[in-house]
């Protein structure tokens, strides 16, 4: 049963990650993804707080700056942020899966984890370039935290 557990979560995240890819090069960009792109490139050159102000605390730029080292041009970098939350995300709903099979039935964690990466409203906005994306997934891993008895750790990942 592990290996059919693994290896159907794999199957679940391998459609999530090439759906979420086929949507960073094809849906349009919203606009708040422009303003947040140009906080993560202001990041990578400015120091916040001293030279500029950015509206939402600065750990998600961090994150994604490294998707504007890999890429050149402005749309390029924009979709390989888009990519870089993707993979974010697979290992992120990985990690969950394996968490909560300790804790949960294993049917339901590969059931919910199927019917999270397909709905529309998680699909369309987990790649967002917006730092909220990646404040859902220390949420999420606080909630884990709480659910495994451990909530110094929930704690932490909430702050």
């Amino acid at each position: 049963m592990p290996r059919r557990f693994a290896a159907t979560v794999a199957a679940i995240i391998g459609a999530f990650l090439i759906l979420e890819i086929i949507y960073a090069y094809r849906l349009p960009r919203v606009m708040d993804e422009f303003t947040g792109a140009h906080y993560i490139y202001l990041t990578s050159k400015l120091v916040p707080y001293r030279d500029f102000h950015p509206p939402k605390t600065v750990l998600a730029y961090y994150i994604q700056l490294p998707a504007l080292a890999v890429s050149r041009g402005h749309w390029g970098q924009m979709t390989a942020m888009k990519i870089e939350l993707a993979i974010l995300w697979a290992a992120v709903l990985a990690a969950a899966a394996f968490t909560l099979r300790g804790e949960i039935d294993s049917r339901a964690v590969l059931g919910a984890l199927a019917m999270t990466v397909v709905m529309s409203t998680f699909i369309e906005r987990a790649t967002e370039i917006r730092p909220d994306a990646i404040a859902a997934i220390f949420g999420l891993a606080s909630l884990l935290a709480l659910i495994g008895r451990r909530p110094a750790l929930a704690g932490f990942f909430c702050a």
